[in-house]
């Protein structure tokens, strides 16, 4: 008679038994490791443990899996469960896992499919990062919500320069911005406040440099049926449709969208060259009305700026169709191959700037 030793719970609903291995310690570990690969993250829950995938951009939310944790917790919503998962009881002192007795067992099996799964009313947020080649992170994320209006805003700002000041201030200007624009409910008004503050920071946090950032940051009140987005510089806003439409909502505060737009013939690093971010330089705003838009994608340069020069061009209208956290670190993993593969081709040295992408799912709301 074979004892089991785990429980493997597959995102497409598989469920299997898995047979305790006859070489102690290690051969759970392998076990362990054979279905979830070596990198995994484990989580406690009641007398078991929950081991799952820890893959940079996992695909696929385990939706069994949420279900069982929310009836073994009582009803509490469960931590993101991407990929497969084992589930075990809880590790001994010596790093070894007990078996899985009967009684434990059935209550697993019933709790998969106890308690439906329910998505919570609110945005699905997914985001996706990469340094590139670059000394620092100099990318930054910011989401709030007005918990008494319901308002969300979403931000990304890409710090100017590669340097620790310019990372700390991006990371500033995110916070800074996407609360007062959840609180007030006004982009522009947020991006002009940290204008007005950025001095001040400055004056506390840098000694060296006088850091900035451009940034993109939209807000979203579900008592109106508009999104609207202010943005400074190059960091892109798109929207997506249901049907995988890719739209640009922004245009470009450089040199290069400065030529196109007067038929004047744009050189190389046009691009580069910077019209406009937080510290100075207009702020525009647009609105989009909300039921064209199943998703918005906020992304940095380094994301979208490889792609788009890369022989296929442009930012594949596949993402809008794919998972959300699937789709942020697609573009991301993209951006930064196409970024290295072209200046490998052209100079024979690897060069890739940092790649941010937020991408902002309201399709289910």
């Amino acid at each position: 008679m074979s004892l089991t030793f785990a429980l493997f719970i597959d995102p497409d609903g598989e469920v299997d038994e898995l047979d305790t291995p006859n070489s102690g310690i290690e051969g759970q570990h392998r076990m362990v490791h054979s279905h979830l690969g070596k990198g995994y993250s484990t989580v406690g829950l009641g007398r078991f443990m929950l081991h799952c995938t820890n893959a940079p951009f996992p695909q696929q939310v385990n939706t069994p899996a949420q279900q069982m944790w929310k009836d073994l917790s009582g009803g509490s919503l469960p931590p993101v469960l991407r990929g497969p998962v084992v589930v075990t009881g809880r590790r001994r002192p010596d790093g070894s896992y007990p078996q899985l007795p009967a009684d434990q067992l059935d209550q697993l099996h019933r709790s998969i499919g106890a308690v439906p799964w329910t998505e919570p009313k609110q945005p699905v947020i997914s985001a996706a990062q990469d340094r590139g080649t670059r000394g620092e992170q100099c990318d930054a994320v910011a989401v709030h919500t007005d918990h008494a209006t319901g308002v969300w805003a979403f931000v990304v700002c890409d710090g100017v320069e590669d340097h620790v000041e310019a990372r700390g201030a991006a990371h500033h200007l995110a916070q800074r911005i996407a609360i007062v624009a959840a609180e007030t409910g006004d982009p522009e008004a947020a991006v002009n406040a940290a204008r007005q503050d950025l001095p001040t920071w400055r004056l506390h946090f840098c000694s060296e440099t006088k850091p900035t950032a451009t940034v993109a940051a939209a807000v979203w009140n579900p008592r109106r049926g508009e999104i609207t987005v202010a943005w400074a510089g190059n960091v892109r806003v798109y929207a997506m449709g249901a049907t995988g439409l890719v739209e640009q909502l922004t245009v470009d505060h450089t040199m290069a969208e400065y030529k196109k737009g007067r038929s004047a013939p744009v050189r190389s690093g046009d691009g580069d060259r910077l019209l406009a971010h937080v510290g100075e330089g207009p702020v525009e705003v647009l609105r989009v009305c909300r039921e064209w838009v199943s998703r918005l994608l906020l992304c940095t340069d380094g994301a979208y700026g490889p792609v788009e020069r890369a022989p296929r061009g442009g930012v594949a209208n596949t993402l809008a169709l794919m998972p959300p956290k699937e789709a942020a670190g697609a573009l991301v993993v993209e951006g930064v191959r196409a970024a290295v593969e072209r200046s490998e081709g052209e100079w024979g040295e690897a060069d890739a700037g940092n790649a941010t992408a937020l991408v902002v799912d309201l399709s289910m709301l």
